[in-house]
């Protein structure tokens, strides 16, 4: 700080170069970053010092920042962000500019603001003896101190000086302890004009502990320094609160990444406290509020209408830009926020936009790190028992299926969609068979937050399965959170699927599946749902007689091949059933795309209006447990379930071109589905890639 001090001493006013932002670059930063901002500028200005011996600005940046292209003084440039209050106070509009000093970099990386020039020749001599001697003797004549002259600014720094007249040999002792030699192979030097590492330093009593040698004598020079001028180097322009964002950021081509779910998240929490957000193109402009929940047929024209010609404004730059402007609500005391979206891809822009003025991606995934997490996750996509705005204080019902037990599960789903009322859907949980896991828990704890206090108990958990399976511990710790619990449970899967059955009362049609048919079962479970049709599991050694009898005078479709369903099986039920039709396919694939093909027509469920594509289980079985969690969803969103872990089959894709190429949404439930199975599927819709 001493020597920065001294150097200072020789300031000089600085060298501007000519005022222009037109080299500067140009960025853009919200007025709800200037934390940010202040952050990086000061990163930045630390990143790199002048030299300690730098004539003007010893060690301090060779960056500064002003609020002015006016020329610019001393006073004006700022070089400490934490002690100016300037960025705290910007506003919309405001602008800083970014300079450098002017400065070189040395051959050793040293940063200095000037330029040394000289005229004429340098001359040097080196020591002689008698020079030696001549330089010990005004060290040591007291009449030589003046005040502030040479001598005393070289006992400032040096203790002693001595001649070894025998070997020629001048011994400089430094007040730092160290010791200098010359010789007469060595130029004379300057007593009182120390350096350090090469470089001069005021010979001060402060920096007397630096000093390693002495500038060397030269006669007949003239010249001086020639400062390096400024630049501007960035113009920083305040924009309302809000950010400037990538498309890149958000959307990786087929999905919103994690940023743009969570920036999507935002659009809708903020709508849900009655914020007016709108999506502005260059020619029009979209209100959120007024699109999420009305026909998805209007979500789409949005997209459309932005890639007409010139809607969306291109820069200078060759990016399109899509504005999304968080209005002013001074009830909740939140000021305007503007995020503009840029990119180049045209198609992409005016997609994700869309999915952000219609609060809705209509390629999405619903994934947890696990089987719990996603099936909260699917829960809280459609069910309504969550939410700000959400009440459950009439009745509210939820399934819960032991998530490790499958076939227990699969009587599940048309079930939910029997309890569902109105809005509040019976979504499908799954859980451990002794405890509740976090993830199910913390969805119960949400619909708790939306239920009055005392009436816990309108709240009821439908157990699916015996006591194997969902023992009563568990049963306690869901009364002990103030539900009430049903249970539908037997002593085995066909018995449970039966007790189902009943519980959803008189229905003409049911589907039997094979105890081992988890796959087929998947496929079906779906149309189950929306058909609110029963799903009986036949037992492991065959369909009982109780269970034949159940299906007296019924209409029976067998889902799966002889292999899950054995020809006596259907030679049983077609005994006692009104009608029997089986719906088969060579493999799991075969038999989902017969389902699509089947039902999702007009004179069944009707043409799809959504896809769901989940894990086919060919791996492992127990990865169909996510389809199983989704089954009520697709009733709700009338979607048939695509099953399709690696590859979707050449059958799969014909009954989507047949049954489901007007969808307005693509599902991925769970993680582990293939992104080229994915893409094909959103590409074949016209969902992705135009």
């Amino acid at each position: 700080v001493v020597m920065a001090g001294a150097m200072l001493a020789t300031t000089v006013a600085p060298v501007l170069a000519e005022t222009t932002v037109d080299s500067a670059k140009k960025y853009d930063v919200s007025a709800n970053d200037l934390g940010i901002l202040k952050r990086d500028l000061r990163k930045f200005l630390e990143s790199k010092k002048f030299h300690v011996t730098d004539r003007q600005y010893s060690n301090e940046s060779v960056y500064y920042f002003t609020k002015s292209l006016k020329y610019i003084t001393n006073a004006d440039k700022m070089k400490d962000v934490d002690n100016s209050d300037v960025i705290a106070n910007l506003k919309a509009g405001d602008k800083l500019y970014v300079w450098s000093e002017g400065f070189k970099t040395d051959d050793k990386g040293n940063n200095f603001s000037q330029i040394k020039t000289e005229n004429g020749t340098a001359k040097k001599g080196k020591f002689t003896l008698d020079l030696m001697k001549a330089d010990k003797k005004w060290f040591d004549n007291t009449s030589n101190t003046g005040g502030n002259g040479d001598w005393d600014k070289a006992h400032k720094i040096i203790e002693n000086i001595d001649v070894d007249e025998t070997n020629q040999v001048l011994v400089v002792l430094l007040k730092n302890g160290k010791s200098l030699r010359f010789t007469t192979e060595d130029y004379t030097i300057n007593l009182s004009r120390p350096t350090f590492n090469g470089y001069e330093i005021e010979a001060t009593e402060a920096n007397a502990q630096f000093v390693d040698g002495f500038v060397e004598k030269t006669v007949d020079v003239t010249g001086g320094y020639k400062d390096i001028a400024n630049e501007l180097l960035a113009e920083i322009t305040i924009t309302p609160g809000g950010y400037n964002l990538s498309l890149d950021d958000l959307y990786d081509g087929l999905f919103l990444t994690e940023k743009g779910q969570n920036f999507l998240t935002e659009i809708k929490d903020n709508v849900a406290i009655g914020r007016e957000v709108n999506v502005h193109t260059f020619k029009n402009h979209f209100t959120v509020s007024g699109y999420i929940g009305k026909d998805e047929n209007s979500v789409k024209e949005i997209e459309n209408t932005m890639l007409q010609d010139g809607n969306i404004k291109k820069l200078p730059t060759g990016e399109y830009v899509v504005e999304v402007r968080f209005a002013a609500n001074t009830t909740n005391g939140l000021k305007e926020e503007v995020y503009s979206i840029k990119s180049k891809d045209l198609d992409n822009l005016a997609r994700v936009a869309s999915w952000f003025a219609g609060g809705k991606a209509r390629v999405d995934i619903l994934a947890g790190d696990n089987r719990y997490e996603t099936a909260a996750k699917i829960a809280e996509e459609y069910a309504g028992l969550t939410g700000d705005k959400t009440s459950t204080k009439d009745k509210a019902d939820i399934v819960l299926v032991n998530g490790n037990a499958l076939v227990d599960g699969l009587a599940a789903s048309p079930l939910a969609a029997k309890l569902s009322n109105g809005n509040r859907k019976a979504p499908v949980l799954l859980t451990e068979a002794d405890h509740l896991p976090k993830a199910t828990k913390a969805y119960f704890q949400k619909v708790l937050k939306n239920v009055q206090v005392g009436n816990a108990n309108k709240v009821t958990i439908h157990l699916v399965g015996g006591e194997a399976v969902l023992n009563k511990s568990l049963e306690r710790e869901l009364k002990g959170l103030g539900f009430s619990v049903e249970r539908y449970g037997g002593a085995n899967r066909e018995e449970t699927s039966l007790e189902v059955m009943k519980a959803m009362g008189s229905k003409d049609e049911a589907f039997v599946v094979g105890a081992n048919g988890e796959a087929d079962a998947m496929s079906i479970a779906a149309v189950a749902s929306s058909t609110k049709t029963p799903i009986v599991v036949a037992a492991n050694n065959g369909i009982s007689e109780d269970a034949t009898y159940d299906l007296k005078g019924k209409k029976v479709t067998i889902i799966g091949g002889k292999t899950v369903v054995s020809a006596t099986d259907e030679k049983a039920i077609k005994a006692e059933a009104k009608g029997v039709l089986r719906i088969a396919g060579s493999n799991r694939k075969e038999t989902n795309a017969q389902i699509i093909e089947k039902y999702y027509k007009n004179s069944f469920i009707g043409e799809a209006k959504n896809v769901i594509v989940a894990k086919d289980g060919q791996r492992n079985k127990m990865e169909l447990v996510d389809a199983l969690a989704a089954a009520n969803m697709a009733s709700v969103k009338n979607a048939p379930i695509v099953l399709a872990t690696d590859k979707i089959s050449k059958s799969q894709e014909n009954a989507l071109e047949l049954n489901a190429k007007k969808s307005f949404a693509l599902y991925q439930v769970g993680h582990g589905v293939a992104r080229e199975v994915v893409k094909t599927i959103a590409e074949n819709l016209g969902l992705s890639n135009r």
